[in-house]
């Protein structure tokens, strides 16, 4: 099968539920030295709360809560949890009620989930159309992300929706890697949320739960055209293949920025010094390096030239942090020039000529 490539059912029908998508998900859930959580949800009342490091265990547990006409979802954390020696509880079996794992508990970030749900009535359950739709949008996301490189991820029906599950290189658990997932996500959701899909950008917490596949989500009551939909795993990650930030940073070339936001007039010609015009995209990374300006994505294509996406020569002067794509320079492949925007207010103003005035004056 080829990277990115999707098996999603195209007619959104009524398959049948796969007690062996629990074992299968499991093998790519469990990772040494760290533990799986599993979340219970009921109708009323607590969830139940257990953590595993035994597949069979897990298995038993996960089968016997669907059987359970008060169950409403069976969940699990998608990245590892960090074994804990003061866990109060007894390993590999449930409990009501308790402290579920939160983003501090997690070991690193090892899956990256894109959800997609019909839009539809609050506390319904998907027509196989609205069903349909979301598999159809899926689809195009595999698609596009294949074609920036991304691996294949592991596809699945939600119950109502759609998951594309992408194995990550084992990308660290810090709140700088936060915002990066939430941007991705967003990016997404930008992208291709419709008005019969939506892509959700908001589950981009490392302590992130998700389906068990193989199980019943029952949220609602089911009706012959909004009936209980099965949990599925339809195509296995490719892991030996997993996400690089350096892949994942070629989605910022998704981002639009308006036409009118960035001069791209070469520098005011009483600057001294490098920056007039940069010959090619790579000298003007090493100028950004000897600028000590970090770079924070890729170069990729924007209109006639490059866009690069990188931190504000000002960062300490913004009062908040509006998101990896805040500030950006342009080159031009035509002209050669080069331009900076930053979306925060007090910059409006600065010009790649600024920063070039800047360094020129620092270097006498």
């Amino acid at each position: 099968m080829p990277p990115g490539s999707t098996i999603l059912p195209t007619d959104g029908g009524r398959d049948q539920p796969n007690a062996a998508d629990i074992a299968r998900w499991w093998a790519y859930l469990i990772t040494p030295d760290a533990e799986v959580e599993v979340r219970v949800l009921y109708r009323d009342g607590l969830p139940a709360i257990g953590r595993f490091t035994d597949g069979r265990a897990f298995q038993q547990a996960v089968r016997q809560s669907d059987t359970d006409p008060a169950v409403s979802g069976i969940y699990a954390t998608l990245n590892p949890v960090r074994l804990d020696p003061n866990w109060p509880y007894p390993r590999n079996r449930l409990h009501r009620g308790g402290r579920a794992a939160g983003d501090a508990d997690i070991l690193v970030r090892r899956w990256l989930l894109v959800d997609l749900d019909p839009q539809r009535p609050a506390h319904t359950n998907a027509t196989v159309a609205e069903r349909r739709a979301a598999i159809v949008t899926a689809q195009q996301i595999g698609h596009a992300l294949a074609q920036l490189g991304w691996p294949r991820p592991a596809q699945g029906l939600s119950g109502n929706g759609v998951h594309l599950v992408y194995p990550l290189a084992d990308w660290p658990n810090t709140p700088e890697m936060t915002v990066f997932v939430r941007e991705m996500l967003q990016i997404l959701a930008q992208r291709f949320t419709t008005t019969t899909v939506n892509v959700d950008g908001s589950v981009f917490n490392a302590s992130r739960i998700s389906k068990i596949y193989g199980t019943t989500p029952r949220k609602g009551d089911p009706t012959s055209e909004r009936p209980w939909w099965p949990a599925r795993l339809l195509a296995v990650p490719d892991r030996q293949h997993p996400l690089t930030i350096h892949q994942a940073r070629r989605i910022w070339a998704w981002i639009p920025t308006p036409e009118s936001s960035h001069d791209l007039r070469p520098a005011a010609p009483e600057v001294e010094g490098a920056g007039h015009r940069v010959p090619t995209p790579d000298a003007l990374l090493a100028l950004l390096t000897t600028w000590q300006i970090p770079v924070r994505s890729d170069p990729h294509p924007y209109n006639e030239g490059v866009r690069i996406f990188v931190e504000c020569p000002w960062q300490a002067e913004h009062s908040g942090y509006s998101g990896m794509s805040e500030t950006a320079v342009f080159w031009n492949a035509r002209t050669h020039a080069v331009g900076f925007r930053c979306q925060h207010e007090h910059c409006q103003s600065r010009t790649w000529s600024t920063i070039c005035t800047m360094h020129a004056q620092s270097e006498r």
